[in-house]
């Protein structure tokens, strides 16, 4: 470890006009909440340009949205109340418009070509009829091989319950077979005891 040599300069803990401490001059950088905030209202004012800027500002808005949601995880209401907080009331930007930028946002090539080619300016609308048909549906399906190995063994299941006499009137029997078995072994133990 290298030693260093002691410096004379002393930095003082107070400013020299005798105000409060250094750290009272330290500007808070904003949070990640504060910042998506930022560039949701500056992607909003910029949406009533031209088609290419409204494009861009819709992108923008979404990654915005997409950046300020995930900070909420899986809390729709805190988001809404966030929402709410900076000013995203219904009149500004609605719940289904942001719904719609945040699954669009997702995707923003794919926004970037359908807004293109869209007469629509209602995001909303977009999305209900020309997001959808643009966008592949990933729905977990199962395979059509596995769906007669399910129903195979739906029904053999269904026939071992069932079957000729079937395993309900099998257990039926044997509670009843239980049941005279005892009552005879107490009658004649009672019997017996006389």
């Amino acid at each position: 470890m290298t030693l260093l040599a002691p410096t004379k300069v002393r930095v003082p803990l107070k400013p020299p006009n005798g105000g409060g401490v250094m750290s009272d001059h330290v500007i808070p950088l904003p949070s990640r909440l504060e910042r998506a905030a930022i560039k949701i209202k500056k992607a909003i004012s910029k949406r009533n340009g031209p088609i290419q800027d409204w494009i861009d500002a819709n992108i923008e808005l979404a990654e915005a949205l997409i950046e300020a949601r995930h900070e909420f995880g899986d809390n729709d209401a805190a988001f809404g109340a966030w929402c709410r907080y900076n000013g995203l009331t219904k009149d500004v930007l609605a719940k289904n418009e942001r719904v719609a930028l945040i699954d669009m946002g997702a995707n923003p090539q794919k926004m970037r070509e359908v807004l293109q080619k869209t007469e629509r300016r209602s995001i909303p609308l977009i999305y209900k009829h020309e997001w959808a048909f643009a966008k592949p549906i990933h729905r977990p399906r199962k395979s059509p091989r596995k769906q007669p190995e399910i129903i195979k063994a739906a029904e053999a299941a269904a026939e071992v319950q069932v079957g000729e006499l079937g395993v309900v009137e099998w257990a039926s029997l044997l509670a009843y077979s239980v049941l005279v078995y005892w009552l005879i072994s107490f009658i004649a133990y009672w019997l017996y005891s006389l």
